[in-house]
């Protein structure tokens, strides 16, 4: 008897341990890091007026930089600059853009023509010109869901005309670096500050300290350091020396270094993650 009793209080403790483990809170404690890798900041590279009536030079010497330092950038490119050079007429450049982005950068419209203020318009005459820019950059091969408005210059319109044509981001904000709106149609990106503007030798180290400030201000904070930098103005004066000091100063910092798109895409799924 006493062996029954032992084996029932042995069942009763079980049981009430079981029960116990089974109406448990489940609590788990998750982190979501604000950016991949658990990276500090995240750094972005974008270079406009990538445009086939400048030399293809140009272009590889940037792209090479490029390369040197592993920095991925968003290409911003004009389909048919001045109405006078037509991207898809120089398949030497057409060649050159694929291969940027089968190495991982990012390639995006900037306007049509890039007349000043092509984008200032109603929104029907935007969307006669991305009925034509749009087609030019299809026939390229290349996959382009980014929009840089030249000169930075666009309308109240622009986002829900750039909707209509299956653009996942606008990047035609001038303004301080900083991290991705979606407070309306489009998620949009402040364009960040440009320092290689024709630069000269006297110039240089002025603005390597600037950038260098700006950048660690941004990197205090855990955001965004957004790079601007325009093909030609960049080759011609002595953009190139900064970038070089300035890459290589970076690629030692803690960065999650994106293109546009791929901080777009970041952004979005932390927006989505929920637990239930």
């Amino acid at each position: 008897m006493k062996k029954v009793y032992a084996f029932a209080a042995v069942c009763i403790l079980l049981t009430g341990i079981a029960a116990a483990h089974f109406h448990r809170t489940f609590n788990p404690h998750i982190t979501v890091y604000k950016w991949p890798y658990k990276k500090t900041i995240a750094f972005t590279v974008t270079c406009d007026d990538i445009s086939a009536g400048y030399p293809l030079e140009y272009f590889e010497e940037i792209q090479s930089l490029f390369e040197t330092y592993g920095v991925r950038a968003t290409f911003f490119v004009i389909p048919y600059h001045g109405e006078w050079d037509l991207l898809t007429d120089s398949p030497h450049f057409v060649e050159a853009l694929q291969e940027a982005e089968d190495r991982g950068h990012e390639i995006g419209l900037h306007g049509y023509a890039h007349y000043e203020d092509e984008f200032v318009c109603s929104a029907d005459e935007q969307r006669q010109l991305l009925e034509k820019a749009v087609p030019i950059m299809q026939k390229t091969g290349v996959t382009v869901k980014g929009f840089r408005a030249p000169c930075l210059k666009a309308t109240e319109d622009t986002l829900g005309v750039l909707e209509e044509f299956d653009f996942l981001y606008d990047s035609s904000t001038f303004g301080e670096s900083g991290e991705p709106s979606f407070e309306d149609i489009l998620p949009e990106i402040p364009s960040g500050y440009e320092y290689t503007w024709y630069i000269t030798a006297e110039e240089l180290p002025q603005k390597i300290n600037e950038a260098k400030q700006d950048f660690l201000e941004k990197y205090v904070e855990g955001t965004v350091f957004s790079l601007v930098t325009h093909m030609k103005a960049v080759n011609e004066g002595e953009g190139i020396h900064f970038l070089t000091d300035f890459l290589s100063y970076t690629s030692t910092q803690d960065v999650w270094n994106a293109t546009l798109i791929e901080l777009v895409e970041w952004e979005k799924s932390v927006q989505d993650v929920t637990w239930e």
